[in-house]
């Protein structure tokens, strides 16, 4: 409890002292980004340090005109690292990182309500969530994503998404939702930077913190079916949908027309099989009919296989028992008794 309160205490004299933004020690523009540069320190790390109540949400507050002082201290600071190669010698602090960190707690801030341990409790009430946080939710969480402990890390780029792709609906509806034109600016040179990753020196020429979009190829094909001067109340769909359906065949169009033709292949396949099975069952069905046919004829009852060896092996035909008509006369034994013919067959011609 007393650790509580000795850190509200320190949070609140901080806060106190002004408004000033992290920069490099030391950095030539530690004088645009300090709140006193006379009284702070440029060269100690403490003196520039960001909290939520150094960040704006709206268009009008960054105006020279119109703007509050937060806001115009905001722009003129982070214009200044934009530009700036600076880096620390004894901590390799580098401007762009603190120029990138000011941005992610401005996306953070505004449409989360979240800047580390900073929170909103009534971030539901603002009006860029209410407008927007149903198409930049899905940045949400890599938005906050080690926001303080690698304040100048790139590895929430690739956190629970791809910071790439990701913010093109969010970056889309800021645009087209009147006040917020700045604030989908920032967000789309975060965007930026986790392309390209920069190191000392990031290569972007466009002025950021106006309230004009900005004009860079992947930021332009997302939004560029919206108004830039009459931009709606209400979130917007991404019309880079829109506009990549009429560009050549759609993913749909092809996914239609690989799947009609694995269908027909599929119907071939399926024919060729059937012609095949039904082939089988003719063919079988004539070997069928032809040995039927075979076990009625003649020759192959085993009762006919005498018969088709010749006559002379038939026991009744030619051999032994074959004659002419005239036989051989057989003289009997002389054991047999003599027995004499009857009368009528003993004459001639018998």
């Amino acid at each position: 409890m007393l650790k509580q309160g000795v850190r509200s205490a320190i949070l609140i004299s901080l806060l106190a002292l002004g408004h000033a933004l992290e920069v490099s020690p030391g950095s030539p523009c530690a004088s645009r980004c300090l709140d006193k540069p006379a009284e702070g320190d440029p060269n100690n790390r403490d003196d520039s340090l960001t909290w939520n109540t150094d960040l704006s949400c709206f268009d009008w507050q960054y105006t020279q005109e119109n703007g509050t002082d937060v806001g115009k201290k905001f722009a003129d600071c982070q214009a200044c690292m934009q530009a700036s190669a600076y880096e620390d010698n004894e901590w390799r602090e580098r401007d762009t990182g603190w120029f990138m960190f000011n941005n992610k707690g401005t996306i953070d801030w505004c449409l989360f309500g979240k800047f580390a341990e900073e929170s909103n409790p009534n971030i539901t009430d603002t009006f860029p969530y209410r407008q927007c946080n149903t198409a930049c939710r899905n940045i949400q969480s890599a938005s906050d994503f080690r926001i303080k402990s690698d304040p100048r890390g790139y590895e929430f780029c690739d956190h629970n998404g791809d910071y790439t792709t990701d913010p093109d609906e969010c970056i889309s509806c800021l645009y087209n939702t009147t006040g917020l034109t700045i604030l989908g600016n920032i967000l789309s040179t975060t965007r930026e930077m986790c392309k390209t990753k920069p190191g000392k020196i990031f290569d972007y020429n466009h002025n950021v913190y106006t309230a004009s979009r900005l004009q860079i190829s992947s930021i332009t094909s997302s939004s560029s079916a919206s108004s830039t001067t009459a931009p709606s109340q209400s979130p917007v769909p991404n019309p880079s949908s829109e506009s990549s359906a009429d560009s050549g065949i759609s993913k749909g169009a092809i996914a239609g027309i690989v799947l009609g033709a694995l269908i027909g292949i599929i119907v071939v396949l399926v024919g060729i099989l059937l012609m095949l099975k039904r082939a089988k069952k003719r063919r079988a069905a004539t070997l069928k009919g032809e040995e039927s046919g075979a076990s009625d004829m003649p020759g192959s009852n085993p009762y006919n296989e005498m018969e088709s060896q010749g006559k002379n092996d038939h026991p009744y035909q030619g051999g032994l028992y074959e004659t002419d008509g005239h036989t051989s006369p057989v003289e009997l034994s002389a054991g047999r008794a003599t027995v004499e013919l009857p009368s009528h067959l003993n004459r001639p011609g018998f």
